[in-house]
């Protein structure tokens, strides 16, 4: 069973080629960390996204940050201007954030969220980064929000909703790039050995 929230790949087409032409060259961006989800239960997590380069190192597309939860079939997108996400981030700008959803998350004290102006997330580095493109190695994942339910039932059985523990301070992750479809392109699968299934 598969259950997928928000999960449009949603991509931010700038001009692939200069006016006189060239290559582009595709790069996949993938971080694993260990940490606990809003049940207090250790679990695997993937952040990851893809950006597209010109010959001159200009960074012409991105595709929004995933961070996905082992276990669990919800998935959490942080979007840049552009890509969607304006919604929560007030008279900001910039930024690399994910916005809660009405039905589907609470807020830091558990209240339920009354629409899509709360900012649940926000992603940058040890540069602060406000920009995918800009984002370096090591990344600082801020997660402020909680799933309102973590278990769903379906016609084929219970789902998993969970997603990362909020928490004051963020979290550290260490991120690999790789050339698309190079011998490191590999972005690791999390294991559902220790998910429990109906």
């Amino acid at each position: 069973m598969t259950i997928r929230l928000h999960t449009k790949r949603i991509l931010l087409l700038l001009p692939l080629l200069s006016a006189l032409g060239g290559c582009a060259t595709e790069y996949s961006h993938y971080g694993r960390f260990v940490a606990e989800n809003s049940a207090g239960e250790e679990r695997e997590f993937l952040i990851s996204w893809r950006t597209t380069e010109s010959v001159s190192g200009e960074v012409t597309a991105v595709t929004p940050v995933t961070l996905r939860t082992q276990c669990s079939d919800r998935e959490l997108l942080f979007m840049e201007p552009g890509q969607g996400g304006d919604a929560c981030r007030g008279n900001q700008k910039t930024g690399v954030v994910w916005c809660g959803e009405p039905g589907q998350d609470l807020s830091l004290e558990g209240k339920a969220l009354v629409d899509s102006t709360t900012l649940c997330g926000a992603i940058t580095d040890e540069n602060g980064a406000s920009q995918i493109a800009d984002l370096g190695r090591v990344m600082q994942l801020q997660v402020s929000c909680w799933p309102a339910r973590t278990i769903v039932k379906t016609d084929d059985g219970s789902g998993n909703l969970d997603y990362i523990k909020a928490s004051s301070v963020p979290y550290i992750v260490s991120v690999k790039r790789a050339e698309a479809g190079g011998s490191e392109d590999r972005p690791p699968a999390l294991s559902e050995t220790v998910c429990i299934t109906d």
